[in-house]
């Protein structure tokens, strides 16, 4: 196992999500949460057993209705994540891109453009 295969199959079959609550306080006032998450999926539960192991991080289980085994990375784990693959991402480029500034600035227009970019939505 190494930092490159790890590159690739989430670039294949990983995911990266921002998710937005929003609820209203005890002082009647509305708030938005974001939370960052990732995981990847794939039916070899040792592929990702060995890539836990490798990072030392993440939480495997296995989706009884999709027949699959799931890696969930938590927001800390996401962004350690990123820090180590982001380089050599080809197709997830722009969404891990998107996500980075998203940490740094907690602006809610990089949770609008990925949630656009998974849409299938153009960004300019």
């Amino acid at each position: 196992m190494n930092i490159d295969y790890i590159k690739g199959i989430f670039d294949g079959e990983g995911c990266i999500s921002i998710s937005r609550q929003t609820y209203v306080t005890k002082e009647n006032k509305l708030t938005k949460y974001f939370y960052l998450r990732s995981n990847i999926s794939n039916k070899n539960m040792e592929c990702l057993r060995m890539i836990r192991d490798f990072l030392g991080y993440g939480t495997l289980y296995f989706r009884k209705q999709d027949q699959i085994y799931i890696l969930h990375f938590n927001e800390k784990e996401t962004v350690n994540l990123l820090d180590e693959i982001s380089e050599g991402l080809i197709v997830k480029k722009e969404e891990a891109r998107l996500v980075k500034q998203f940490m740094e600035h907690k602006d809610e227009m990089f949770y609008i453009e990925l949630r656009n970019r998974r849409r299938g939505h153009k960004i300019a």
